[in-house]
Formats: C-alpha cells, sequence, structure tokens
C-alpha cells in the first residue's frame, strides 16, 4: 500500500459511492496514475467497482477486515495532525473500561462564518455507566471551553441506544460517517457499524 493509494482510499472514507470524476477532484495527482491506483485497491479487494450505463462507481469493500485496518489507520492519522491536544486529551482523561468508543464531529470543529466561533461535539458511547461517564465529560467539556475558548457539548449513549439510533434512521449514520473522527477505538467503531452499511 503506498500514500497515493491512501489518498484514494481516505476520499472514499465517506462511504457513498463516488464516481472517478469525483475522486479526481480530491486528489493531488493526474487521471492516468489516479485510474491505476483505483485498479490496483480493486485488485487487492480493498474497494468495489460497479457499472451503470458506462460509469463506474467506486466504494469501500467493508467485508474486507484489511479495509476496516487502514479505516482505523487513516482515522489515527488524522487524530496525529490535529493541533488541538486538548481534544486528543480527552480520551486520556475519559478513559473508562466502559467506554466503546468517542466520536469526534469534525464540522463542529470548523469556524462558522457567522460567528466565528469553534464548537466541539462529543458522542460516547458505552456499554453501562452512562451516568457516570457523563458527569466526567460535562467536567471535560467545561475544560475544554475554557482551554480552546470554544464550545463544547458532548452526548453519552448506551450502546443499545446507539445501534437502536442507526436502525431507526440511517441519515444518522450516514452524517456521522461524513462528519466523524474516532478519537477511541476506530477499530472497533468500523467493525460494529458495517453491518449497517452492507
Amino acid at each position: 500500500m503506498n500514500e497515493k493509494e491512501l489518498l484514494v482510499l481516505n476520499v472514499l472514507r465517506g462511504f457513498g459511492e463516488f464516481g472517478f470524476a469525483d475522486i479526481l477532484k480530491k486528489v493531488p495527482f493526474s487521471r492516468e496514475p489516479a485510474f491505476r491506483y483505483l485498479q490496483s485497491l480493486n485488485q487487492q479487494k480493498l474497494i468495489n467497482k460497479r457499472k451503470i450505463a458506462n460509469l463506474y462507481l467506486y466504494s469501500l469493500n467493508i467485508e474486507n477486515d484489511e479495509t476496516i485496518s487502514l479505516l482505523s489507520f487513516l482515522n489515527n492519522r488524522e487524530i496525529s495532525k490535529m493541533k488541538e491536544s486538548a481534544v486528543k486529551n480527552i480520551v486520556k482523561e475519559l478513559g473508562d473500561k466502559n467506554v466503546l468508543f468517542i466520536i469526534l464531529i469534525k464540522k463542529a470543529l470548523e469556524k462558522t462564518e457567522k460567528k466565528k466561533e469553534k464548537k466541539i461535539n462529543f458522542i460516547v458511547v458505552c456499554s453501562h455507566n452512562k451516568k457516570e461517564i457523563d458527569e466526567k465529560l460535562q467536567k471535560i467539556a467545561k475544560n475544554l471551553e475554557y482551554k480552546l475558548k470554544a464550545k463544547t457539548s458532548g452526548t453519552v449513549c448506551l450502546y443499545e441506544d446507539f445501534v437502536e439510533r442507526i436502525k431507526e434512521k440511517p441519515s444518522y449514520l450516514k452524517d456521522l460517517l461524513e462528519n466523524h473522527l474516532v478519537l477511541f477505538n476506530a477499530e472497533r467503531f468500523y467493525l460494529d457499524i458495517r453491518k449497517f452499511l452492507t
């Protein structure tokens, strides 16, 4: 796996189907190499390719465990590049064996043009002890607001409730996948959600 193939995979992390032109707009290389990398990823069974009329659509092959591992790697690499170390430290501060994964909503990190203020939004999914974890999260949110001068909010939910929400409202998962960064336990997150994407 080379760096350019990883760039193509990163485009497909939105978990939709992408046409070649869509992918080409988001990678820093020309048509011919982009096509070669897509062919290579398809041969490695990391992505799927299907034809509609005379258009090919590409998507992640989430049935492949290696794809899941690479998604986790890309997610963790993005975390390591984050400037807000205080956000990364939430994992240490929330460290609880009942926390299954912590999801950061990325679009909330971006400055809104109207308000010019940062927003940080977390979803913490736990197996039990929801109340205890929620109390910890509220304290952490206050500290982050002070350190980063950003409006911070977090939601804690039990795993069963998280799964139920995905089942009831598939657009919730789609929105998460387009705008998320898993701060804790990325590989488990991708393994758990893939059953809802097949």
